[in-house]
């Protein structure tokens, strides 16, 4: 269900809109529309150009763009845009990108801050394609590296594309998605060899982690940024009406906002004061989503599904726009949840093992660890742990907050969800 929400600086930028909406009804009441010219319409898009990287900067941001570049241009097309890889494609993608890997692998030793312009609507995001290759081959790699017992190539690697993975969730939500799903990836590729890694390449995975995850940006910046997408939708909506250009909304967003593109052929016949509401409203709905997402962002999953969500009316004549413009950003709220539960106890199983490794026996509990690193996104609490001896259980309660002993699926993920650390 769409909701009204946004995450900017809200308070300023709602009042500055409520004072526009002001002067635009007494524009058009004084003169605008008396007088037949049509009524004064905002601006809800920055129209702001593309970001252009730059080669040696400080930032892993331009490097990541640079590369990415790079890869779509010199890539065959077939290989840029295949789904699916059997190991002889796989082989061929891992030539072809041999030096773009060592270089993103270096890069990601530096800070990265994305540097987000929203797409025009309805075009890929820039660089999508090359970063999805790059983060592909990585998990190749893993694999390989693992399979070959070569753990300190493989420890690398993952590291490199776990923060790899978490700089890009400092874009809009698709970035994001791409971002989590690159360090999802690397993380399956190189859990189920976890357990015959050393006590210093435990250490070095740990640490490497740990870092990558530090240095994520929060939520709230994806969900900011994903506002901004949402209000360059509202503008592109504008756009399509005051240009008549209502087939593109059927082209672009099909049979769904049929409704919604008949509302808007008959607002032309009504009257002029209509049309700014029109678009005032659909704008505050942005906002309103954005706020209440912002809200729940902190929250752990249980105490989220529980929180009041924004009562919308029924009947919003821009409601089938907003269900394909303004849901984006929820669904990734979960995501992030068990991505981060998972980076977590893949940490916590390289210090244990460790112990065990040293020590010949785990911790009896987790009181020795940061509070940062044993807290279940799902639950706000401590992971489940149980220890006897040299063997430990440790794993996230997951979505239903319910202690199941452990139990799980073959995706790890339900009703308990655990680090995926059996072949």
């Amino acid at each position: 269900m769409a909701r009204e929400g946004r995450a900017h600086p809200l308070g300023l930028l709602c009042k500055l809109r409520a004072l526009w909406f002001v002067l635009a009804l007494a524009f058009a009441g004084v003169g605008g529309c008396g007088s037949g010219s049509p009524p004064m319409m905002p601006v809800w898009g920055s129209k702001e150009q593309p970001y252009q990287p730059e080669d040696g900067s400080s930032n892993s941001y331009d490097s990541y763009a640079l590369i990415a570049r790079n890869v779509e241009e010199t890539v065959p097309a077939p290989l840029l845009n295949r789904v699916f890889f059997d190991p002889d494609y796989e082989n061929q993608v891992l030539v072809k990108l041999d030096k773009p890997l060592v270089k993103l692998v270096e890069e990601t030793k530096k800070k990265c801050e994305f540097r987000y312009t929203p797409a025009q609507m309805f075009t890929p995001p820039p660089f999508q394609q090359g970063w999805r290759l790059l983060g592909r081959a990585l998990q190749w790699k893993i694999e390989k590296a693992c399979a070959a017992g070569d753990y300190d190539t493989a420890i690398q690697d993952d590291v490199a594309a776990t923060k790899f993975g978490f700089d890009l969730t400092g874009g809009s939500a698709v970035d994001a998605s791409l971002g989590l799903g690159i360090a999802d990836d690397a993380r399956k590729a190189i859990a189920p060899f976890i357990a015959k890694f050393g006590a210093a390449q435990l250490e070095t995975l740990a640490e490497g982690l740990t870092d990558a995850l530090d240095g994520k940006p929060p939520i709230t910046t994806t969900i900011e940024h994903e506002h901004e997408r949402m209000l360059e939708g509202v503008q592109y909506v504008q756009d399509a009406y005051t240009q008549d250009r209502f087939d593109d909304l059927m082209k672009n967003m099909k049979e769904d906002v049929r409704d919604g593109v008949t509302y808007l052929r008959d607002l032309k016949a009504r009257d002029a004061t209509a049309r700014p509401a029109y678009f005032q409203g659909f704008a505050a709905e942005a906002d309103e989503e954005t706020r209440w997402l912002t809200a729940i962002a902190g929250m752990p999953e249980i105490e989220r599904k529980n929180h009041p969500v924004p009562q919308l009316a029924k009947q919003r004549p821009w409601k089938s726009f907003a269900m394909q413009l303004f849901t984006a950003a929820e669904p990734l709220l979960k995501i992030e949840d068990a991505t981060i539960a998972r980076t977590r106890l893949a940490i916590l199983t390289c210090d244990l093992l460790k112990s065990v490794k040293t020590t010949q026996s785990a911790p009896t509990d987790l009181a020795g660890f940061p509070k940062e690193l044993t807290t279940d996104p799902f639950t706000g609490r401590t992971f489940a742990y149980r220890a006897a001896g040299p063997v430990f259980d440790v794993y996230s309660l997951g979505a239903d907050g319910i202690d199941n002993a452990g139990e799980t699926d073959e995706s790890y993920s339900t009703p308990d969800l655990r680090l995926e650390d059996k072949d």
